[in-house]
């Protein structure tokens, strides 16, 4: 960018952004990462984009930040500045996310978790884009606050209709990671014209032009920043560097007082023109020294906001000056601040212990928490442990802020600040060093859960368990709770039941042990297997989880294969709704997941879809590969049943990719299973089993007993296909084997499918009519297995040249497989029902395969009662939007009221 306003040299990328901008506008909602190193023109396109929204698209709403290099931990402080422009339209949430949203900002409101406050901020820019395009236009990603940083990286992972996010920032490993789901545009240097054009608006001429396009190397600031070369070779310096050097050299040739206050501007993190006079005057800096950094254009000030040229200007300026200045600059405006924001101002100044300090710290990090600022609470109890004089509690202190990292997703943080506490010395321990130590061995085996190797979470989950349970058996029982979980994702079966039988080992809650006893059964798959997760919640330990949440997480662990899997479904539902409404995001994805798997095998299919898309996107909000990888798995299960190749395989290759480094073979195996579901599907039996054999073999990296037991009759099929039927049999045996040890419906229903599967023309027909009536009561509840057995049994009443029994059952396979939306074996199933002679049924479908995924979400929650308010505070939409979608459901149903939804089967 060279004069205001101009920008050279970017015709393509503008008109990218705005293709993007009219996309958004005409009702899909869209997300684009530009990224690009300092100074290469990111601001330049954002502030064209904005000009651009504000002149085509009338009526925008433009929410624009910018985040600041700063050492300040200022929870929700970009945030504030993002929605000050609609801070008067929080009205349009619903009561509670309000609240949310308010407490977070600072504005009165109420406590709230994290995920309570991001879904709020979805909330309002869904409800404000009701009214016209939404631009949420935020600079410098990297830079921003982490509480802000991740509810704007929440809103751009679910942009709404006529909502248009545009976040730029520079390259840095931590945030890419962050980032890598989102589109992108990586910006490069001009071409040489446009350099060219650049350098002749600022004056420069003939042999500087060449020099300066050298030293430059395309990037516009720098073409309109640095100086003239002498001759000399640029030298090995970073580009960057050599501009803050050039932005350095200029202010160190202001006068003191101008210097002086550039300081205080670059230590205050929020751009506050009375924040920054009112501090720099007690340094003897004021108007005048104000006035003097904006004429040397390194300031730009409108009233109450100031903002430097361009960030390297802050960076090099602060890091120009002295510790000592640094120090002055901050204690000066910790003088005319208040509150946490003095506190951390004069941490930044003190250069020994304060324990006093310290002790404020904490108590700020307390308040920070209950706004639902984790990731700033990380930073702040972390300096307060630095601050600290006794060696236990700068452990406990740095060991909370580690918990508070790995709940707000930042685990690499987590871990630096476990491996700190690990490294504090104790010359003379104590009872806070031995619960210090106790939290460090807890904290290794969380980060380890949910984003590390399985194997080895496992073993620091159960060894965590170990050192807790002679002093803290109850949280000992959670660490086997979720070492049950990473020992499940590692495929080691026997491991898993005897890390649940400790659970009934511990001193603990009698109802504790009694959990731990059913969780053991689950696992081994016995006839005890309780049946309602319901009972199983009356019987919860009252101490479970101090936030209420984590007792709906045992009862969906133990029953979720259970004899009862629609009313486990249905407990999985709520189980949801109540851990989202109480905010904790680092509990949602794993129920998610289980209710996403339990509609997949209920035949829900599209509401499968969308839970495991969730999951998936908390999941990499959370930066948690483990839950990412599982909810990958189950998308690509999903679009195997409709029949979607591209999609089934590529979500298989991410959830692959992701899985096996980790050690996680649930995931692994799922997506070879989701693989070879749509081989079978399409006739290709040689790949079906190629792709189920590893997962039926213990130690393989995808063997997971889990999902070969509920893949048996998918190898059996393919195996008995491809000719190997011995093999075929083997299988079904081991099917038969294990139904009869379980005494589940849905075993003893594979069992019959298999046996089904492998009847060979001597079978005697009494024979196959008892697998087919068992198959059919067992698979109760599930349709696409009971569509399956359907099919079997009509294929092969087909070639017995049972004609009208085949038909019977084949066009009931048709309309079940129409119902829940698998094409693919709809089609299957006519072309063997048109074998027999007759003609196939076009299926109308039920009432939930007429709508879309939404519009049944929508009409499911106003059958329930829901008002339309309601339905949108727990769909994250409008009260509009939700009238909007009952407005297309009633006629594509046929109804005309909410009270009809009631008798339909939604």
């Amino acid at each position: 960018m060279g004069e205001r306003g101009t920008v050279y040299g970017r015709e393509s990328e503008r008109a990218f952004l705005r293709g993007l901008l009219a996309d958004a506008a005409a009702g899909h909602g869209r997300t684009l990462f530009l990224r690009g190193e300092p100074g290469i023109g990111k601001t330049a396109l954002l502030d064209d984009a904005v000009a651009h929204a504000v002149r085509e698209h009338p009526g925008t709403t433009v929410l624009r930040c910018t985040g600041v290099e700063s050492d300040m931990a200022s929870p929700f402080g970009g945030l504030l500045g993002l929605l000050a422009p609609v801070l008067d339209r929080t009205g349009l949430l619903p009561p509670p996310q309000r609240a949310a949203l308010e407490g977070a900002l600072g504005l009165g409101g109420a406590e709230a978790g994290e995920l309570a406050v991001r879904t709020a901020v979805l909330s309002l820019l869904r409800a404000l884009a009701t009214g016209g395009l939404v631009l949420l236009a935020v600079d410098d990603v990297q830079w921003l606050d982490a509480p802000t940083r991740s509810a704007v990286l929440f809103a751009a992972r679910r942009p709404g209709a006529r909502v248009a996010a545009l976040l730029a920032a520079r390259a840095e490993p931590g945030l890419d990671r962050a980032v890598h789901d989102l589109p992108a545009l990586e910006l490069a240097g001009l071409a040489p014209a446009a350099a060219r054009a650049l350098l002749a608006v600022r004056g420069v001429r003939g042999v500087d032009t060449a020099a300066l396009l050298a030293a430059a190397e395309g990037n516009p600031l720098a073409l309109a920043e640095l100086p003239v070369p002498d001759g000399t070779a640029p030298g090995p310096l970073p580009l960057d560097t050599r501009l803050r050097d050039a932005f350095a050299h200029r202010a160190r040739a202001l006068p003191a007082e101008a210097r002086t206050l550039l300081l205080v501007a670059a230590a205050e993190d929020r751009g506050r023109t009375d924040v920054v006079l009112a501090a720099a005057t007690r340094l003897g800096a004021g108007d005048v020294a104000l006035a003097s950094a904006e004429r040397a254009g390194l300031l730009h000030v409108t009233g109450p906001a100031l903002r430097f040229r361009h960030p390297l200007v802050r960076s090099a300026v602060y890091a120009d000056a002295s510790f000592p200045d640094r120090a002055r600059a901050h204690l000066a405006l910790a003088e005319v601040l208040t509150g946490h924001d003095a506190h951390w101002h004069r941490a930044l100044a003190r250069t020994g212990p304060d324990e006093e300090l310290a002790a404020a710290l904490e108590r700020d990090a307390d308040a920070i928490a209950g706004r639902g600022g984790l990731a700033a609470v990380a930073a702040v109890l972390a300096r307060a442990a630095e601050l600290g004089t006794d060696p236990g509690t700068r452990t406990r202190r740095l060991a909370a802020a580690a918990h508070a990292a790995w709940k707000s997703g930042h685990p690499d943080t987590a871990g630096r600040l476990v491996a700190r506490a690990a490294a504090v010395e104790h010359p003379d321990p104590g009872p806070e060093t031995d619960a210090g130590a106790l939290e460090l061995t807890r904290l290794h085996g969380l980060i380890a859960h949910s984003g590390g190797d399985q194997e080895d979470a496992f073993r620091k989950l159960t060894e965590a368990a170990e050192a807790h349970a002679p002093y803290r058996p109850e949280a000992a029982a959670a660490l086997l709770f979720m070492a049950c979980d990473a020992g499940e994702h590692a495929g080691h079966d026997d491991a898993v039941r005897q890390a649940a039988s400790r659970i009934a080992e511990l001193r603990v809650d009698a109802r504790y042990r009694s959990y731990g006893r059913l969780l053991a059964v689950a696992y081994e798959g016995t006839p005890e297997a309780p049946h309602d997760p319901w009972a199983v919640l009356r019987a919860a330990p009252d101490d479970l989880g101090t936030s209420r949440v984590h007792r709906w997480l045992w009862p969906l662990a133990i029953t979720r294969d259970g004899p009862d899997p629609l009313r486990a479904r249905d407990f999985a539902e709520t189980a949801c709704e109540r851990i989202r409404e109480a905010g904790v995001a680092a509990l949602l994805p794993r129920p998610l997941l289980w209710l996403a798997d339990l509609e997949c095998r209920t035949g829900r299919l599209e509401e499968a879809a969308v839970h495991a898309d969730e999951a998936l996107r908390l999941a990499r909000d959370l930066a948690h590969p483990v839950s990412a990888a599982d909810a990958l798995a189950v998308l690509a299960r999903v679009a195997a049943l409709h029949g979607d190749g591209p999609r089934c395989r590529t979500y298989a290759d991410e959830a692959s990719a992701t899985a096996l480094p980790l050690n996680n073979r649930a995931a692994a195996a799922e997506a070879a299973w989701a693989v070879a579901l749509l081989a079978l599907g399409r006739g290709d039996h040689a790949e079906a089993h190629e792709r189920l054999l590893p997962v039926h073999t213990p130690g393989s990296a995808r063997g997971h007993r889990r999902i070969a037991r509920l893949s048996s009759a998918d190898l059996t099929s393919a195996q008995w296909a491809d000719g190997d039927r011995a093999a075929a049999v083997r299988t079904a045996e081991r099917a038969t084997a294990w139904a009869e040890h379980s005494g589940l419906p849905w075993a003893r229903a594979q069992a019959a499918l298999c046996r089904l599967l492998t009847a060979t023309p001597d079978t005697d027909p009494r024979d196959l009519d008892d697998h087919w009536a068992a198959a059919d009561r067992g698979f109760a509840g599930l349709p696409f297995w009971r569509a399956r057995a359907a099919l079997a049994y009509g294929e092969r009443l087909r070639r017995d040249r049972r004609a009208v029994a085949a038909r019977e059952r084949l066009r009931f396979a048709v309309d079940l497989f129409d119902g829940i939306g698998t094409p693919v074996w709809r089609d299957r199933a006519r072309g063997e029902l048109r074998a027999t002679g007759a003609s196939a049924r076009h299926g109308h479908g039920d009432a939930a395969a007429r709508l879309t995924p939404q519009e049944l979400r929508v009409a499911r929650l106003a059958a329930r009662g829901l008002s339309n308010r309601e339905i949108g505070a727990r769909l994250t939409m409008s009260p509009r939007t939700a009238g909007y979608h009952l407005y297309k459901v009633f006629p594509k149903l046929g109804v005309t009221g909410r009270a009809e939804l009631r008798d339909l089967d939604l």
